[in-house]
């Protein structure tokens, strides 16, 4: 049973490192596209809770519109992203930094649809929907980027029946920095299961 984990360990961190690189190279386009799909999900569950889950009959704004009107949003969301680095590999994924960007570019995209909307270029669209959509569009972007950290961590994670059980001096800034490195690296084959430190504050870290 030993033998098989100490072969395995070698040949999964081989994949995850090939993975992982060919997820990089499509990582901002890939993501890109989900952020334009998240606009067409936030726009259209604001727009039926607007209206109590349905269009209103014989207005000129209908799916069609809608879904124009979230291309629209879409587009906005890429160049604003592009421009902020959002879409540029500048912080790692999933990070406080990324999210504060991603949430400045929303209320930026969702500021400029508002404006669309009021100056009446919005394919009919209301003004309360255009607002609203910002904040429902949000929740399933920054949804998407914590599911997806969390399955890039638990790939990542190394092999406990193989990895070699380690225990850190200091619990304190350096500490954490290196439980989060072997964590995300497979193929040094060691798992952190504690801290020795003489703050009595750190314990149970």
């Amino acid at each position: 049973m030993t033998g098989h984990h100490s072969v395995s360990a070698p040949k999964r961190a081989a994949f995850l490192r090939r993975y992982g690189a060919r997820l990089e190279e499509v990582r901002s386009p890939a993501q890109a596209g989900v952020d334009t799909l998240c606009w067409v999900i936030g726009l259209s569950l604001t727009a039926f809770v607007r209206f109590d889950f349905g269009l209103p009959p014989g207005s000129q704004f209908g799916a069609a519109a809608l879904l124009g009107f979230a291309l629209y949003a879409g587009g906005l969301q890429i160049l604003i992203g592009m421009m902020l680095g959002l879409y540029r590999n500048r912080w790692r994924y999933g990070s406080f930094d990324e999210l504060g960007t991603l949430v400045m570019s929303t209320l930026i995209v969702g500021s400029v649809l508002t404006l669309t909307t009021v100056l009446g270029g919005g394919w009919g669209v209301p003004v309360s929907v255009a607002m609203g959509a910002a904040i429902a569009t949000l929740a399933p972007m920054m949804a998407v980027r914590y599911v997806w950290r969390l399955v890039t961590d638990w790939r990542l994670r190394p092999d406990a029946a193989s990895a070699r059980r380690v225990l850190l001096v200091g619990a304190g800034e350096t500490g954490t920095q290196l439980v989060t490195n072997m964590l995300r690296n497979p193929s040094a084959r060691l798992l952190p299961v504690g801290f020795i430190d003489d703050d009595p504050a750190k314990r149970r870290l």
